[in-house]
């Protein structure tokens, strides 16, 4: 389980709202395939929130990563705040903001806030099989968010869509298994990445 930077036992002082937290997926997937028992098994990214965009952004970043499970994940940092933004004050006042926020995202993050997202590096996913979840009155990161990042994504991705405003996709995080509808469809998509071994790489942006 990965402490992203800034968070749990992980140092740093600075969130990078996904832009550069790939990079620490890529650091533990290489620890793992640095040792032998894992050297032929499939490792899955599984994320929640900026932890989902972080899994999205990975996938798309690294061939070594063989699935992915990405819970109400951002379409981009841009889109997220625009959205959120057009619920308190007009959408006029909102859409000239965007472009501000975009340009203080540019000079905060550099050149990997026009490329990494996760609606630009859900289309790199290829073949490989993702599940990606949300639901529908998320007050955080709102629908529309996902329904940008499934406009981007090939045909074979499956979706879960919860009812009401769910942002941990299960009332109980901390115990998952309680949920049966959540659990079962989870371990059901790991059964169809490999039914007997693998890695799970879990990224999230909370600590349980």
């Amino acid at each position: 389980m990965l402490d992203m930077r800034s968070h749990g036992e992980s140092d740093g002082n600075k969130i990078c709202i996904g832009y550069k937290e790939w990079l620490d997926v890529k650091a533990i997937i290489k620890h793992i395939k640095d040792k032998p028992l894992y050297n032929n098994v499939p490792v899955i990214v599984f994320g929640v929130s900026m932890g989902g965009a972080t899994a999205i952004n990975a996938t798309g970043e690294i061939a070594d990563i063989d699935g992915l499970i990405s819970l109400s994940a951002f379409s981009s940092w841009e889109d997220v705040f625009y959205d959120n933004m057009k619920t308190s004050v007009p959408k006029i006042f909102a859409k000239i903001c965007k472009p501000f926020v975009s340009l203080v995202t540019y000079l905060k993050f550099g050149t990997d806030s026009r490329t990494i997202m996760p609606k630009k590096e859900i289309e790199k996913l290829e073949n490989r099989p993702a599940l990606l979840m949300h639901s529908k009155d998320d007050s955080q990161v709102p629908f529309r968010s996902f329904e940008t990042i499934i406009e981007h994504a090939p045909l074979h991705v499956e979706i879960f869509i919860r009812k009401g405003d769910i942002h941990f996709i299960t009332e109980d995080f901390v115990n998952p298994e309680e949920d049966k509808e959540y659990a079962d469809k989870i371990i059901q998509f790991i059964n169809k990445v490999n039914a007997n071994t693998l890695t799970f790489t879990r990224i999230s942006d909370i600590t349980i």
